[in-house]
């Protein structure tokens, strides 16, 4: 900022909304950028989103919501190649402390029993908060579980990466703009 030019909002003072957004529309035609253009920024309303981009899912396990998914990895509903290459998928999760959450007692038996008792999982798309599709994997079982690098210059969670075979996977279309 050159001598002659004022802050738009002085540093010491807290600035209202109407004043943060006059320094946004200020900034932006200083920019030389349109407001549609713009960045959304917190406290904006915005109401068009697509589910797909929102990354709006859900994660059952043996019908009991399943909290702290990061993302499912290789969920293929149909192929014409060899089921066994694609009965595979991985969930990336957070660590959680609470050994009565179901995908932590699943964990904990599959690591005592040295092998993984079958249950069934859920992925459930949703748009809007509504449930629009339902992958059902039966007999899943835990094939490996690994965790990202623990990393003190890192901000991200610890990951719990869990590796899954099924024995079959039923999909289930749940909703359409037809109802």
């Amino acid at each position: 900022m050159t001598d002659n030019e004022q802050p738009l909002i002085a540093p010491e003072e807290e600035a209202s909304d109407d004043e943060f957004r006059a320094a946004i529309d200020a900034a932006l035609a200083a920019a030389e950028v349109e407001p549609d253009d713009a960045p959304v920024t917190a406290g904006d309303n915005v109401t068009e989103a697509d589910s797909l981009q929102d990354n709006e899912f859900a994660v059952e396990l043996d019908g009991e919501p399943v909290k702290g998914i990061f993302r499912v990895s290789g969920l293929v509903s149909f192929s014409v190649t060899d089921r066994a290459e694609t009965a595979k998928i991985t969930l990336a999760k957070m660590v959680q402390r609470d050994v009565t959450m179901p995908f932590n007692q699943w964990i904990k038996a599959t690591i005592e029993a040295g092998s993984s008792p079958a249950r069934a999982l859920a992925i459930v798309a949703i748009d809007d908060g509504v449930e629009t599709r339902r992958w059902t994997l039966t007999d899943a079982q835990i094939t490996q579980i690994s965790y990202s690098d623990f990393d003190t210059g890192s901000s991200d969670f610890v990951e719990e990466v869990i590796s899954l075979t099924y024995g079959q996977l039923v999909e289930t279309w749940t909703w359409s703009d037809a109802q």
